[in-house]
């Protein structure tokens, strides 16, 4: 099951958008989950090459981070998603290991990621 793309055309981003027509309950989630979805629609949010753009999400919530705003826990899902495997075993053999997840942690490192995350917990 995934959520696949989120776009700003995307199904999902134009209910969350068009929350006016609904009734003010089912609109007020509707908002609140628009907020979850804004940082899927960064182009390459995923992306294990280039962790730039996912970053810019995580700093661009700090300075609200004492409201747990919607998009910061999602950048940090995501980071999580991308940095940690979900393998218990992230080795394929004794000779070779999967670099993706700490290459994603080395380059967070290097963009001042620990400075962010000691910003979060400040």
């Amino acid at each position: 099951m995934g959520w696949g793309r989120v776009t700003p055309d995307s199904p999902r981003s134009k209910l969350a958008k068009n929350h006016d027509a609904f009734e003010p309950f089912v609109s007020a989630v509707l908002q609140e989950m628009f907020i979850y979805l804004k940082p899927l629609e960064t182009q390459n949010i995923f992306a294990y090459n280039d962790i730039g753009s996912l970053i810019e999400v995580i700093n661009r919530s700090l300075e609200y981070v004492t409201t747990f705003p919607g998009d910061l826990i999602m950048g940090l899902r995501i980071l999580k998603l991308l940095a940690i495997s979900r393998n218990k075993q992230v080795y394929k053999s004794a000779e070779t290991q999967a670099l993706k997840h700490p290459y994603v942690a080395l380059q967070f490192y290097v963009a001042g990621g620990l400075q962010v995350l000691i910003r979060v917990l400040e």
